[in-house]
């Protein structure tokens, strides 16, 4: 099988997804507009890999047609037989322009959720999603979004990124009261919230530390934040963390916290914690309650709410006994629903139906 993927090879949704077919023996042409992550070190050489350029502002204007001409020549030239893109955006917007047929697409979220945000961004992601012949979604929340362009809902497949359940375990016993979040430090994730939340849980419990890694435009704010509070000793910001190192670093911590304000159904930092057999204190976006109940894997709790989400953070560490079964029961709902090898075993099928 000949599939060509359009896909940014600077997120690690689309290394893993991509990772997977080619280990699995197809022939993949990989074509993105950034350069690699370091995660990518280990296959990226067996694939025909295109790192293209687009430019900024109107400069990119001028060099879509160029692109889209040597897209066009190197599918022909490799005899593509499926265009897979990823992100309803750029990508999207390229494999619609193909005009090429099947052309799967995969949204991520944020690009039915929050791109579509006026005529022409709505016009632009309509058109993208009716170009596709098949479209993936991990969440109801997105489906729900796409059927409101009038897509076809047998076109709609469900299709979760996975967790590697057999990298993602439990691991030893946790430092105890450590408090982990893995969201990007934008605007979006909120991190605002679990450092107001910090202060409140540090009066119950003083020796607790807060873990926040990744990054984004919002870590100097988040910074003088933390120090504002004075909890600025008790927050650590750690930077991104590779995903060869992600399961040893939650394993040190006793409790994950999302604060998103959205999320396409259950955020891959979210499924890695539960896969470690941590219990999650998660915002009741998208389709977090579909994974996780009330007192049962953790708590689902409104957003921008510091004083519950402070509340819940100190009931599970006032609570091992329940910690440890809220953890157990996590690790087992995402070895039966959300496994990485079963979910990209299912998209393998669908590619070679979609074929047929």
């Amino acid at each position: 099988m000949k599939i060509c993927f359009l896909a940014g090879a600077n997120t690690i949704h689309s290394i893993r997804w991509i990772r997977y077919f080619v280990k699995a023996g197809e022939k993949i042409t990989w074509i993105s507009f950034a350069p690699p992550l370091n995660e990518a070190r280990d296959f990226i050489g067996q694939t025909n890999f295109l790192n293209l350029r687009l430019g900024k502002n109107l400069l990119s204007l001028v060099n879509l047609p160029l692109n889209l001409w040597k897209i066009h020549k190197t599918i022909r030239r490799e005899k593509i037989e499926i265009v897979h893109a990823h992100y309803a955006g750029l990508y999207g917007l390229i494999g619609a322009l193909l005009n090429f047929h099947p052309f799967v697409l995969t949204v991520w979220g944020s690009d039915v959720l929050i791109f579509p945000s006026n005529f022409i961004k709505k016009k632009i992601t309509g058109f993208i999603l009716k170009k596709a012949d098949l479209i993936t979604v991990d969440g109801y929340n997105c489906r729900d979004a796409i059927l409101k362009f009038s897509v076809h809902p047998k076109k709609v497949n469900f299709i979760q990124f996975g967790v590697d359940a057999e990298k993602f375990r439990p691991q030893g016993e946790p430092r105890p009261n450590t408090v982990l979040s893995l969201r990007s430090l934008e605007p979006i994730y909120d991190i605002e919230t679990l450092i107001k939340a910090a202060p409140l849980v540090l009066n119950k419990v003083p020796e607790t530390k807060f873990i926040i890694a990744g990054d984004g435009s919002d870590k100097q704010k988040l910074a003088e934040l933390a120090v504002n509070l004075k909890v600025a000793e008790r927050v650590q910001f750690v930077g991104r963390i590779t995903h060869d190192k992600l399961p040893e670093f939650i394993n040190n911590a006793s409790i994950y916290v999302s604060t998103s304000l959205s999320d396409s159904g259950l955020a891959m930092s979210t499924t890695e914690a539960m896969a470690c057999g941590l219990p999650v204190v998660i915002t009741d976006t998208s389709d977090n309650s579909r994974w996780v109940k009330n007192n049962d894997g953790g708590f689902v709790i409104p957003v921008k709410n510091p004083e519950l989400l402070a509340e819940k953070i100190i009931y599970l560490l006032a609570h091992p006994t329940e910690r440890k079964a809220f953890g157990a029961r996590n690790r087992k709902i995402v070895e039966e629903g959300n496994s990485y090898k079963g979910e990209m075993a299912k998209m393998h099928n669908i590619y070679k139906e979609t074929l047929k």
